[in-house]
């Protein structure tokens, strides 16, 4: 007698129904209107610890939900936009595609939790826990983040343009690829992160600990042809440095400058290697030449160079 084959295994309907849409039960209990409904959810919830609420694709637009409880929860693809989430919690829920533009995140604690994908436009994230959170490839356009706490997070090729982040703290973030333009960094803690081919053009630096950070390849142009530095702080100074006339002429009147405090005497010196008419000699051994020929800078060990021009 020969061995049954084993067949495809059976899809599972009920399964699959329970893992990707919103069990309308859950999303009662959480919407109730008749009722308190921080009360009826947070009573339902105490009661059954061990059920998972599947909340996938919950319209819950200009919502008052202050305080919710969702932690764990399936929220793949749910609407949030305008509503009032103010402290709630979060943590270790499954919020892949889910839409919080406008929304009010102030003191959220959403540590943990998968982001992946999801959005944050014009949302108010201050003081809100993301840490260890799963962000890559969020979108938080103008998004205030300040004193958010991103310590560990996973922010991968998101784009958080125009957004504050003043006294927030993304210690050991993975920030590869990141796009930043037009950002706040005020008092920011960037630690330990990784930049490592971020878009900075237009970034605002000020206080900011970048000590043990990756600083590689951060791009400083707003288009192609890129031209990319390996420091933070002095990303805008190049840029102006390679962009603006002004800028140029006054430093070609310098043949030395040194700033006299009461530590002593700092010399403010580098090199810039360039190559074009109009070349001259600045800062004792700085040279400028028009941006398109801008191959290699110098400065305390720093670099940056024109993706036109081979490494």
């Amino acid at each position: 007698m020969g061995k049954k084959r084993a067949g495809k295994p059976k899809f599972d309907v009920k399964r699959f129904v329970h893992d990707h849409c919103a069990d309308p039960e859950h999303v009662s209990k959480l919407l109730d209107s008749t009722d308190k409904w921080h009360s009826s959810w947070i009573s339902w919830r105490r009661k059954n610890p061990k059920v998972v609420p599947c909340l996938s694709d919950l319209k819950a637009k200009n919502c008052s939900l202050q305080d919710v409880e969702l932690q764990h929860a399936r929220l793949g693809g749910a609407v949030f936009c305008q509503s009032d989430l103010y402290n709630a919690k979060f943590t270790g829920a499954h919020c892949q595609f889910a839409d919080f533009d406008g929304a009010r995140l102030l003191k959220a604690v959403l540590c943990h939790a998968d982001f992946y994908c999801a959005s944050f436009n014009q949302a108010d994230c201050s003081d809100a826990d993301f840490r260890g959170a799963n962000l890559s490839g969020a979108a938080f356009y103008g998004t205030n983040l300040a004193r958010a706490n991103l310590r560990r997070a996973d922010l991968k090729g998101a784009v958080f343009n125009g957004a504050n982040f003043t006294g927030a703290d993304l210690t050991g973030a993975d920030l590869r690829g990141i796009q930043l333009q037009h950002c706040i960094f005020v008092e920011t803690n960037l630690r330990n992160a990784d930049m490592s081919g971020a878009f900075v053009y237009g970034v605002s630096i000020w206080d900011t600990d970048i000590i043990g950070t990756r600083q590689r390849d951060l791009i400083i142009t707003p288009g192609e042809p890129y031209i990319t530095v390996d420091n933070l702080e002095v990303a805008q100074f190049i840029y102006l440095l390679v962009n603006n006339q002004k800028v140029r002429h006054i430093i070609d009147t310098i043949d030395r400058m040194e700033i006299i405090g009461d530590a002593g005497e700092v010399e403010v010196a580098g090199e810039v290697e360039v190559e074009g008419e109009g070349a001259g000699e600045v800062a004792g051994e700085v040279e400028v030449a028009p941006p398109e020929r801008l191959r290699h800078c110098v400065g305390s060990n720093r670099s940056c160079r024109s993706e036109a021009e081979p490494r």
